[in-house]
């Protein structure tokens, strides 16, 4: 066909689209179906965790999956799947799983999803990861075609079959290489339609319990940009955040679960961990700043409470958008802004596990 057939548009514009699958413990998920999306973080930063989690959510819906796996080989990938309580007849019936391909291999997985797809079937492309990708295509992952030809060859296919990708992809751990986006470049983040990043606040690990913030670097849809909260750091820079993920493997490795909590509870730096103590304390009416660092030391008595406590999360709260708090210069003190009163209210208690994990049959 030349041309694309544009009949459609008399049927009225399109709603926009709305993520689909991973949701959040207030019911709103956070990838997209129909699109192709990257999930970018650090190493060991829980990536593939929250793509595993994408997988399962995807079979338990009856869709099908193809998982181009360049770093974690079969036998790990099923594991973690089945410590994810993935139902092991769906990973043998409806998984099609492929390792290390070299790009010809790679161009017919691709078509085989592009014909399987127009046909309506509900795939899910997984691949893990882009620059273990480009090396099996020959790219130079900091070359320009770092981003137009998997654009060209692997992402537009799969966006126009209607099927859904989710690319995993490394940023660099020096601060000084740092960039929006992952390692390659600009072009990365221009070749997707979202982009996810996860900042690690707590480190997962077997056994243990992991937690990292969810960010959008990018949301060409811009549904998950209406239901993340706005904050701008230290720096100024505006920051919209999804929430926290939480890994929790706690007592047993191989039973992990997975939950995302739509506020902010912890923050990668400073002490953004004491936001719901401080919202609290501030219902009782405006406090100056000493007050608020004296109840932060008296109600954590276990932790090591740092000297700015209060000031790092005052002014995380008022630079969330809108803000939560505001400062009276004549008075001193601070105190709750109308949309920080409500927030407040409507917290409850941390440090449980919510009774909705967002997966199947998950316990703390």
């Amino acid at each position: 066909m030349l041309y694309e057939d544009l009949t459609f548009v008399l049927s009225g514009p399109r709603p926009i689209p709305e993520a689909e699958l991973v949701a959040r413990t207030d019911g709103v998920p956070i990838i997209y179906k129909r699109e192709v999306q990257s999930i970018i973080a650090e190493p060991e930063s829980g990536k593939t965790w929250l793509a595993l989690w994408a997988i399962k959510d995807h079979l338990d819906r009856g869709g099908t999956v193809i998982y181009v796996d360049f770093e974690m080989g079969v036998d790990r990938a099923m594991d973690y799947l089945l410590y994810l309580r993935t139902d092991p007849a769906k990973i043998v019936e409806r998984i099609n799983y492929v390792y290390a391909p070299d790009k010809d291999h790679l161009l017919r997985v691709v078509d085989d999803l592009r014909v399987r797809a127009s046909d309506g079937e509900d795939i899910l492309l997984v691949i893990d990861s882009w620059d273990e990708m480009l090396a099996a295509m020959g790219v130079d992952p900091n070359h320009q075609e770092a981003g137009t030809e998997p654009m060209r060859l692997i992402f537009h296919p799969v966006k126009k079959a209607g099927a859904t990708g989710i690319v995993i992809d490394h940023t660099t751990t020096k601060k000084s290489n740092k960039k929006r986006g992952g390692a390659g470049s600009f072009r990365k983040l221009a070749a997707v339609e979202v982009t996810i990043e996860l900042k690690v606040v707590q480190q997962p690990h077997p056994g243990g319990h992991g937690r990292m913030t969810v960010e959008i670097a990018k949301d060409r849809p811009g549904w998950l940009r209406a239901n993340a909260i706005q904050q701008r750091d230290a720096e100024g820079k505006l920051r919209e955040l999804l929430g926290t993920l939480h890994i929790d493997s706690t007592g047993d490795p191989t039973k992990v679960s997975m939950w995302i909590e739509p506020d902010i509870t912890v923050k990668t730096s400073g002490s953004w961990g004491y936001r719901e103590q401080v919202l609290m304390f501030l219902l009782t009416g405006p406090k100056k700043r000493g007050e608020i660092q004296d109840f932060l030391v008296d109600e954590n008595p276990d932790r090591n409470v740092g000297k700015d406590a209060a000031y790092n999360t005052l002014s995380g709260l008022k630079g969330q958008v809108p803000p939560l708090v505001e400062y009276d210069s004549t008075t001193q003190q601070w105190s709750l802004t109308e949309e920080g009163r409500a927030v407040a209210a409507a917290e409850s208690p941390s440090g449980t596990l919510p009774e909705d994990t967002g997966l199947d049959d998950y316990a703390a």
